[in-house]
């Protein structure tokens, strides 16, 4: 379970695709408020974006999307 200001009613990570480095974190978040927004700007050279930041999908999963999709789709620069 995530808590704090960007999930302050609780979010999930599947433990077994994170790093235990990604357990703890205080940093910036960019966060992407669905599958579209992450679609329109992952590869928008002006997204302010580093490699110490955190990426949020937001509306993704159980609740927010059908079947809970992975979003493996993201290039690295």
């Amino acid at each position: 379970m995530l808590w704090g200001n960007l999930a302050p009613a609780g979010a999930l990570i599947k433990q077994s695709a994170a790093d235990p480095a990604l357990s703890e974190h205080e940093g910036r978040a960019v966060v992407f408020e669905d599958a579209a927004d992450l679609a329109a700007r992952i590869d928008d050279p002006a997204l302010d974006v580093e490699p110490d930041d955190i990426l949020v999908l937001k509306r993704i999963g159980p609740r927010g999307h059908r079947a809970c999709p992975k979003r493996a789709t993201c290039r690295y620069r």
